[in-house]
């Protein structure tokens, strides 16, 4: 059955992703039964057994339908460098049943829905490759932001052994809890892991790609480009400047190193 959903986010957390589901919603479109404060739709709520609460989305991360399937995917990836990756093995192999039916149990609620609709979960980039080829209808926007703001937040992603992908922390120092620069450092991982993984993965054909700070600095501009994309009519909402370049306030930010080639991707200077 082709899927009657118009559009997902593909942005890793915190790169401003809540400023388009806001967007979004306030638009008219349908993102889900209930949403975050960030404007996810849960997973654990789709799971059935949890709440959705704060607690519940840290502690209990296999019990997530989206989740389990996050973890599915990461046991085809093949880490060849401490920060390096090879999907090739992931990008070619059979789909498991097992995933489909829990991405599948997560858009149900979704699927039902009339009109234009999707949904925003940042780990649904975890599983990209594959959610495009079970979903190639859907319109994909992939949300970037300068990384230097991106490290400033904390996300369930930094530890990607969460998701069962494999990921070398053996030179990181067990104090990474407290230490910046350690906390920074596994940001920067997660970051690379995610931006490589889009990086080498087929494109659907529905793909459009958006700079979190084009959306706020030229606003209009880019609410008109989604608005083509996405064949939904969208109103500009209020946006904040200062939400761009913070990191410009903040001490140096380490492992900028791992980060800067990627960065030549997007034009982050």
């Amino acid at each position: 059955m082709t899927s009657q959903i118009t559009t997902t986010l593909i942005g890793r957390g915190h790169s401003g992703t809540r400023a388009f589901c806001k967007l979004l919603v306030d638009s008219g479109m349908y993102m889900g039964p209930k949403l975050s404060h960030s404007y996810c739709y849960s997973p654990i709520n789709a799971y059935g057994r949890f709440t959705g609460t704060r607690i519940a989305l840290h502690t209990t991360v296999a019990e997530g339908a989206m989740y389990e399937a996050a973890r599915i995917f990461a046991g085809y990836v093949d880490q060849v460098g401490d920060t390096e990756w090879d999907f090739t093995r992931a990008i070619e192999a059979p789909i498991p049943k097992r995933f489909i039916k829990l991405v599948d149990r997560y858009l149900a609620p979704i699927d039902d829905a009339p009109g234009p609709r999707g949904w925003k979960l940042p780990e649904t980039l975890l599983m990209f490759p594959w959610l495009t080829r079970i979903r190639p209808e859907i319109r994909y926007v992939h949300w970037v932001r300068d990384p230097r703001d991106v490290l400033l937040h904390r996300h369930l992603t930094d530890d990607l052994t969460r998701f069962n992908i494999p990921a070398n922390y053996s030179g990181l120092r067990m104090k990474w809890i407290w230490d910046r620069d350690i906390k920074l450092r596994r940001r920067a991982i997660s970051w690379k892991y995610q931006h490589d993984l889009v990086q080498q993965s087929p494109k659907p054909e529905h793909w459009m790609v958006v700079r979190f700070e084009d959306f706020i600095l030229d606003h209009e501009n880019e609410i008109e480009k989604l608005s083509k994309f996405l064949e939904v009519p969208l109103s500009p909402i209020p946006v904040n400047a200062g939400a761009v370049g913070r990191w410009k306030d903040q001490p140096p930010i380490p492992s900028i190193e791992l980060l800067r080639p990627l960065m030549d991707v997007y034009s982050y200077e």
